[in-house]
């Protein structure tokens, strides 16, 4: 699955977020995962109005980063959250 800019994440409402000894976790059910600095940036703009290209003006704009890597890397991983049931899309 390839995430296309104009795509639009939505949080998955059973996805659980905490912060625990300085590093955030979202758990679905039983399994849960370690997020990143910029993986917790990208989850916590996914609001169902945000597309790709968004949160990647996001990261680009935190990390002073190039835009166009920033919405690949945003693709990227929003695509491994989808796969983990933390986030579904739909296309624009």
């Amino acid at each position: 699955m390839t995430l296309s800019p104009e795509t639009v994440p939505q949080p998955v409402t059973e996805a659980r977020f905490r912060n625990f000894r300085g590093k955030t976790f979202v758990a679905r059910g039983e399994h849960a995962l370690e997020l990143s600095e910029t993986a917790a940036l990208i989850l916590k703009g996914v609001d169902g109005q945000r597309s790709v290209a968004d949160l990647g003006q996001l990261v680009a704009t935190e990390y002073d980063i190039d835009i166009a890597e920033a919405i690949s890397d945003t693709s990227e991983l929003l695509q491994h959250l989808v796969v983990a049931g933390v986030v579904v899309v739909n296309e624009v």
